[in-house]
């Protein structure tokens, strides 16, 4: 039988990203909220919504992955420290990695010694590659930091070697819900969930004792919007719990 055909991705198990999509959420807020009439919302009004309200300050927890080459020609500065211009094609929400080569200045030295080239041999390679990790090891680590809204810093008290080329793993807002990991797409519903309720609350509270010809109009808006207010502020404690996607190395 096919994953695809398997009654259980019916259901949303194992996170393939099937039921991940607008359509999803905002059936979902349906429920939350209940319809009375026609909703408050159009379908797109809720999408546009959710993206330029929602999308943001979800990605500050769980940000979409990216990653960006800085070169020279990135430098803005070089004294007193190294500063570079991140120009990302998108926002950069926070940069979680910065990746610099290692033995870059023995990459030739390395190839030339696997053709047998030069007179260089593959002991010749690795004495030079030992005598680099020994240098690395007296030497202070390189240390960055992402100054918002694109900037980086890299502060470095001693080198064996300038290297310029870096490579940075950021994170930028969502595109949309397809995007986002699927453990952690429930936690996105919820957020969706809460916003909207706390808005469609805020407006049924003013149509509530409202007078019709047929009656008094009582809605449950204060009840919404409370309910809403509960779900985001559970939301945001369990997000500020969740631990990282990459976890701490002590060497």
């Amino acid at each position: 039988m096919s994953l695809l055909n398997n009654p259980l991705a019916s259901f949303g198990f194992g996170g393939t990203g099937t039921t991940q999509t607008w359509q999803t959420i905002i059936q979902h807020i349906k429920n939350k909220c209940g319809v009375i009439g026609t909703f408050e919302y159009s379908d797109e009004a809720i999408v546009a919504e959710l993206k330029t309200q929602v999308m943001p300050f979800y990605s500050i927890y769980d940000g979409y992955p990216q990653y960006q080459v800085l070169t020279s020609e990135d430098i803005i500065s070089s004294h007193p420290t190294r500063m570079y211009a991140c120009k990302t094609p998108s926002q950069i929400v926070s940069v979680s990695e910065v990746i610099l080569p290692e033995y870059m200045y023995l990459t030739n030295l390395g190839q030339d010694a696997l053709r047998g080239f030069g007179g260089t041999s593959i002991e010749d390679f690795l004495i030079a590659r030992n005598w680099n990790d020994i240098q690395k090891m007296i030497i202070p680590e390189k240390s960055w930091r992402f100054i918002p809204p694109a900037r980086l810093e890299i502060v470095e008290a001693a080198a064996v070697t300038q290297i310029y080329d870096i490579v940075i793993r950021y994170n930028t807002v969502h595109p949309d819900p397809s995007s986002i990991n699927p453990t952690m797409f429930d936690d996105f519903k919820e957020m969706c969930a809460g916003y909207m309720m706390v808005t469609i609350g805020t407006i049924r509270e003013k149509t509530n004792g409202l007078s019709t010809p047929t009656g008094t109009f009582e809605s449950n808006g204060t009840t919404i919007k409370q309910d809403g207010m509960l779900i985001l502020q559970e939301l945001k404690q369990r997000l500020i719990n969740t631990p990282p996607d990459q976890m701490l190395h002590i060497w």
